[in-house]
C-alpha cells in the first residue's frame, strides 16, 4: 500500500451538528456515524468523497472547489477556476434550500457560523481530511436544518509515523490569456504548500497538517492584481486511557487575507480584510454495560478584521452588476463564537415486539454570540444601468451590535428491522432557541418538534435491489444576522434620490432629496411577537441496485418551504404609491409573446421618511423543490473508480432582492423584496441555485509503472435571470422593474473539464510524485453574466467563465 494512504481510516464515534450520535461497536456504521444507512446500504442523497477521491481528483485544495466540480447536485456561488479564492468561504446551495441553511461539521461537530449561516467558522485544509461526506436530504433526527450538511472527517494517525509533503505552483506563464470578453475572474499565479504527518507519540497518537497558499488574480476588467493568502493548521491527539474508552482532542486554526474586489467603484479606495478561525474540541467515548456513550465539548470562533487605508470619498455602484446597495454596506470588525456541550448514548441492538431495534438518543446545549463593530462609511451613489438613481448614507445608532442565541436540543431515533426485507427508521427531534440583540425589546423564542421517517424494502434476497421512501420535517436554523431588525445599536441613515442635474456623475448636496429612513434600530424596527420558525417538509422516493462494485440509483424529491422570514415596511404601504401601467414587449421567452401590462409604482412625496421595519414571516406562497436525481458509481478499487451524477429539477421561491446574484436570488437571506412594490412585481420564480439540469462525471485510473490519471467533467444549465425595465423619473429615483417571473431566462450553460496526471515512484517505504493539473482544460469561455436591461444591449455578454489554469506539483511521501 502506498505510504500516502497509510493514514488509515478510523471508525470514530463522533457527535453530530446538533445533537450527539453514537453507534454500537457490534453494528458497524458509516465512518462518520450518520444514521441514514441501512445495513451499510448508502442512499442516493449522500455523496461520499473518501481518501482515493481526495488524493487522486483535481481540486484546488478546498472543500468548495471539490464540491463545485465533483458533487452531482450542489451549486456554488462562484467558479473557482483552479484556486482563485484561497481561504474565502463560498456559499453552497442544493435541493432547493437556501445557502444560509447549509451546515458544516468537523468530525461530527457543528462548525457553522451562527452570524450568517452557511459557512464554516474554521476552514480546514483538504489535505488534513480522510473523507468529505455530503448529505442533502432525508436526514435523521440527529441533524438540524434542511440544508446540505458537509461532514469533514479528519485523518487518523497510523500505527507508524508517516507523512506527506506537497508543493504546487501555477506560474504566470502557464495560464491562458484573457479572452476577448473579460472573465469574471482569472488566475495570474498561485503557490501552495502542504505538509501532513502522524503516528504514535508514547501512549497517544498524534496527527498534524499545515497548509499555506498565495494567489494573485484579476477580476473582470480591473487591471489591479488582487492578492489573497490562506493558511491552516489542524492537530489531533488521541489517547485510550483504558480498554473501550478513547479521548480525542482536536485543534483547528485557519486564517486568510482577502482583497476587496471592485472596491474602488464603491468607495474610491482599496484594501483587504483578514479572517481568523479556531475550533477546539474534546471528545470522550466509552462502552459501558453494552451502551456506547459519547461526550463532546468545545469552543469555536471566527473573526473578520477589515484593513481599509483612509476613509476615502464616496464612490458609485452599478445596481445591475454590483447588487443590492445594503449588501455592500461596510462595517468594522465582526466576531462569531460558540461554546457547546453534547452527549449521546446508543444501547446495543435489542429485540422488542418481534423486531431488532437500534436506538439512539442525544442532547446538546450551546451558546452562540456575535458582535459587529460599526465603522463610519462614506455616502455612496447608485446608478441603474448607468443612470444616477440614489445615494445611500448609512450610519449606526451605537458603536457595536451584539447578538446572542441559546439553543438546546434533544433527539431520539430508532432503526428497526422487520424480517429480512423491510427496514424502517423513525425519529423525533425537539429544539428550543432563544435569541436577541443586546438590550433589544424583542426576542425570538421558539420551541419546535420535528418528526422524521424513512423505510427501505428489499424484495429479493438474491438480488441487491431496494426501494426507499421517507417523509421528514425540518425546522430552519436562525442566522443571527436577522436580529439586526430592532437592534438598539443597529443601522440608521437615509436614502436620497439623486438628480444629477449637471451630468457630472458625482453627487452634490443640492442634487439630493431625502426619501427613505433606513433605521432598523430603535422605534423604527421591530420583530413580530408571533414570528414562527420556518419549516421544510420533504417527501422522498427512490430505488437502488448494487451489482458488485457498481451502484445505480434514482431518487425523486419533493420539498416545500413555509414561513420564510422577511423584512417589511410597515410605515409605507401600497397606498402610498401611484401606479402607472406600461405595455412591455415580453417576446423574449416562450409562452409570453406579445405585449403584457407591467405596473410601475411611484412613491408619493407625502410618504417620504415614514419608513418603519418589521421582521415577519413572509407573505409569499410556499416555496418548492421538485427533482429527479440519478447516480451511477463504481466504488474505488485497486485500479479505478468512476461516478456519474445527474439531476433535472425545479427550485421555486421568492429571492431576497431584485437581481440574479447569489446574495439577491436566495430565499433565505435578508433583502428588499417586500420593502417596495416594485420589488414585489414578479418576485417569485427560479432561484440562484436552480440550474434545471446538472451532469457531473468523474473518474480515476491507476496505470502500471506508477502512472495515475483522473478527470472531472461537468455541465450545468445557465444561471437564471429576469429582464428588467429601467423606470426613470420616479420620486424615489430610477428603479429596475422585473418584467416576468424570476428566472424566466438563463445565461448560457457552463461546462469544464479538469484533469490530473501523476507519475509516482515508490522505494523503501518512501514515495515521490510529479503532478500536472489543468482546470477548464478546453479553455471554454461561456458567459456567466449578461446585460439584463431592456434595450439594444440586452443579452450582451458582460463576463465569461475563468480561463484555463495549469499547475505543476511535487509530492513526497515519507
Amino acid at each position: 500500500m502506498s505510504r500516502w494512504r497509510s493514514f488509515a481510516p478510523a471508525v470514530a464515534l463522533v457527535l453530530t451538528a446538533s445533537g450527539a450520535q453514537a453507534q454500537s461497536p457490534a453494528t458497524p456504521r458509516d465512518p462518520l456515524g450518520q444514521s441514514d444507512t441501512f445495513d451499510g446500504f448508502v442512499l442516493t442523497y449522500r455523496f461520499p468523497f473518501n481518501a482515493p477521491h481526495l488524493e487522486d481528483l483535481p481540486h484546488a485544495g478546498t472543500v468548495p472547489s471539490l464540491l463545485d466540480t465533483a458533487h452531482g447536485f450542489l451549486i456554488i456561488d462562484r467558479m473557482d477556476g483552479g484556486g482563485l479564492y484561497p481561504g474565502e468561504r463560498g456559499a453552497i446551495g442544493g435541493q432547493g434550500s437556501s445557502s444560509a441553511q447549509t451546515a458544516y461539521r468537523l468530525d461530527g461537530v457543528d462548525i457553522t457560523d451562527p452570524l450568517t449561516g452557511g459557512a464554516p467558522m474554521v476552514v480546514p485544509d483538504v489535505g488534513a481530511l480522510d473523507a468529505v461526506m455530503v448529505g442533502a436530504a432525508s436526514f435523521d433526527a440527529d441533524t438540524a436544518g434542511p440544508g446540505p450538511v458537509i461532514d469533514l472527517r479528519l485523518r487518523a494517525p497510523g500505527r507508524a509515523w508517516s507523512g506527506i509533503g506537497q508543493l504546487t505552483l501555477a506560474p504566470e506563464g502557464f495560464q491562458a490569456d484573457a479572452p476577448p470578453i473579460d472573465p469574471i475572474a482569472r488566475l495570474r499565479s498561485r503557490t501552495d504548500g502542504h505538509v501532513a504527518a502522524g503516528g504514535p507519540l508514547g501512549s497517544t497518537a498524534f496527527f498534524a497538517a499545515v497548509r499555506g497558499t498565495t494567489t494573485d488574480r484579476f477580476e473582470r476588467e480591473e487591471p489591479r492584481v488582487l492578492t489573497g493568502t490562506a493558511r491552516s493548521l489542524v492537530t489531533t491527539l488521541t489517547a485510550e486511557p483504558r480498554p473501550d474508552h478513547a479521548l480525542r482532542a482536536t485543534l483547528a486554526l485557519s486564517g486568510a487575507t482577502h482583497p476587496f474586489a471592485n472596491r474602488a467603484r464603491f468607495a474610491e479606495r482599496t484594501g483587504e480584510q483578514d479572517t481568523t478561525g479556531v475550533a477546539a474540541h474534546l471528545t470522550w467515548d466509552g462502552l459501558h454495560a453494552g451502551t456506547t456513550w459519547v461526550l463532546t465539548g468545545g469552543y469555536q470562533r471566527y473573526g473578520v478584521t477589515p484593513d481599509v487605508p483612509g476613509t476615502g470619498a464616496g464612490g458609485v455602484i452599478e445596481r445591475l452588476r454590483d447588487g443590492a446597495p445594503l449588501n455592500l454596506a461596510h462595517t468594522g470588525d465582526s466576531t462569531s463564537q460558540r461554546a457547546f456541550l453534547q452527549a449521546a448514548a446508543a444501547p446495543e441492538i435489542g429485540r422488542w415486539f418481534g423486531a431488532d431495534h437500534h436506538l439512539r438518543v442525544g442532547a446538546s446545549i450551546s451558546r452562540d454570540t456575535a458582535s459587529q463593530v460599526h465603522a463610519a462609511a462614506p455616502r455612496f451613489g447608485e446608478t441603474v444601468n448607468g443612470i444616477p438613481a440614489r445615494v445611500w448614507d448609512i450610519g449606526f445608532a451605537g458603536a457595536e451590535s451584539r447578538f446572542a442565541l441559546t439553543s438546546a436540543s434533544a433527539f431520539v431515533s430508532d432503526q428497526l428491522a422487520l424480517g429480512n426485507h423491510v427496514t424502517m427508521q423513525a425519529g423525533l427531534r425537539a429544539e428550543f432557541d432563544r435569541a436577541a440583540a443586546r438590550e433589544a425589546a424583542d426576542t425570538v423564542q421558539w420551541f419546535t418538534v420535528s418528526p422524521r421517517f424513512a423505510a427501505r424494502w428489499a424484495p429479493f434476497t438474491s438480488v441487491d435491489l431496494s426501494l426507499t421512501t421517507g417523509y421528514s420535517w425540518y425546522r430552519h436554523r436562525l442566522p443571527l444576522a436577522w436580529l439586526a431588525v430592532g437592534d438598539p445599536s443597529g443601522m440608521t441613515g437615509a436614502m436620497y434620490r439623486w438628480d444629477d442635474d449637471n451630468g457630472d456623475g458625482a453627487f452634490g448636496a443640492q442634487e439630493l432629496t431625502a426619501v427613505a429612513n433606513l433605521s432598523l434600530c430603535c422605534q423604527a424596527g421591530a420583530i413580530d411577537p408571533d414570528l414562527r420558525r420556518p419549516t421544510t417538509g420533504e417527501f422522498r422516493i427512490g430505488t437502488e441496485y448494487v451489482l458488485g462494485r457498481w451502484r445505480f440509483a434514482v431518487t425523486g424529491l419533493d420539498r416545500r418551504e413555509r414561513n420564510q422570514l422577511a423584512v417589511i415596511n410597515t410605515g409605507v404601504s401600497d397606498a402610498d404609491y401611484t401606479v402607472q401601467v406600461i405595455s412591455d414587449p415580453a417576446v423574449d421567452i416562450a409562452g409570453l409573446q406579445g405585449f403584457r401590462p407591467l405596473p410601475i409604482y411611484n412613491r408619493t412625496v407625502a410618504s417620504f421618511g415614514r419608513d418603519a421595519y418589521r421582521l415577519v414571516n413572509t407573505p409569499a406562497p410556499t416555496g418548492r423543490y421538485q427533482g429527479v436525481e440519478i447516480a451511477i458509481e463504481r466504488e474505488a478499487g485497486d485500479r479505478w473508480f468512476m461516478r456519474f451524477g445527474g439531476t433535472a429539477y425545479r427550485s421555486e421561491g421568492v429571492g431576497a432582492s431584485r437581481g440574479y446574484r447569489a446574495d439577491e436570488n436566495d430565499q433565505g437571506l435578508p433583502g428588499e423584496v417586500f420593502l417596495t412594490p416594485n420589488a414585489v412585481t414578479y418576485n417569485r420564480g427560479r432561484l440562484f441555485y436552480d440550474r434545471a439540469y446538472i451532469i457531473k462525471l468523474l473518474g480515476a485510473y491507476q496505470a502500471p509503472w506508477g502512472l495515475r490519471a483522473s478527470l472531472i467533467a461537468r455541465y450545468q444549465d445557465g444561471q437564471p435571470f429576469t429582464r428588467v425595465v429601467v423606470a426613470e423619473g420616479l420620486n424615489q429615483g430610477t428603479e429596475p422593474i422585473p418584467t416576468y417571473p424570476r428566472g424566466g431566462q438563463r445565461f448560457t450553460y457552463t461546462g469544464t473539464v479538469d484533469a490530473r496526471v501523476e507519475w509516482r515512484l515508490s522505494r523503501n517505504a518512501r514515495a515521490l510524485g510529479l503532478v500536472l493539473e489543468a482546470f477548464n482544460l478546453a479553455n471554454m469561455a461561456n458567459e456567466v453574466e449578461e446585460d439584463i436591461a431592456t434595450g439594444p444591449a440586452f443579452r450582451t455578454i458582460t463576463a465569461v467563465q475563468p480561463p484555463r489554469v495549469v499547475r505543476v506539483g511535487l509530492r513526497v511521501g515519507f
